[in-house]
């Protein structure tokens, strides 16, 4: 099993995600009161993906933060100090771009995002999502439902070597014989 990468979301990048979550998450994220959370487990998703993955999308987020001060309308802000309206107009102004690597990273934050949400256990208590105890009654019928063929499998996997000793096996150092006769 692999270790994670020993890594953690700058603090700017950590409030512009969280900045972000109520408008890709609706404001539920914080009825549910899991935020900060989510962020985390944004930031545990990183530490499972390879370095250049992470690096580029910790300058993408650095990128996003930075490119509302261009807005007239921030008056020099960053993303994580608009207020909600500006900041989800900002957030519009990606989704929509005509430029596919601004819409790309757009939707790549986004995707972090609701993939922690989803995974949070709260989101899924909510969602009455509880695939383990699934999980394991589907395990439970299916070994009931194929027992017998499973039994038979396992007895012919265990059972002594079907072929006779008289027949050479490549791997005694004998050669085969070549099928002789068929096309060239």
């Amino acid at each position: 099993m692999s270790e994670l990468a020993d890594f953690r979301l700058s603090s700017s990048a950590r409030r512009t995600l969280a900045h972000l979550a109520p408008i890709v998450l609706t404001d539920e994220v914080d009825e549910l009161g899991i935020r900060e959370e989510v962020v985390d487990g944004v930031e545990l998703f990183l530490r499972s993906v390879p370095a250049p993955i992470r690096i580029a999308v910790a300058a993408g987020i650095r990128t996003f933060e930075a490119s509302a001060r261009a807005v007239p309308s921030s008056l020099g802000r960053g993303f994580s100090s608009l207020p909600p309206e500006l900041a989800a107009a900002h957030f519009e102004r990606y989704w929509h771009s005509s430029l596919e690597p601004i819409k790309q990273l757009g939707r790549a934050l986004k995707m972090f995002l609701v993939m922690s949400y989803y995974e949070h256990s709260a989101k899924k208590s909510q969602l009455e999502y509880h695939p383990e105890s699934w999980i394991s009654q589907v395990a439970q019928e299916r070994l009931e439902r194929f027992a017998e063929e499973i039994r038979e499998h396992e007895t012919e996997m265990t059972a002594p070597n079907p072929l006779p000793d008289s027949i050479p096996r490549a791997s005694e150092g004998r050669s085969l014989p070549l099928a002789t006769g068929g096309p060239s």
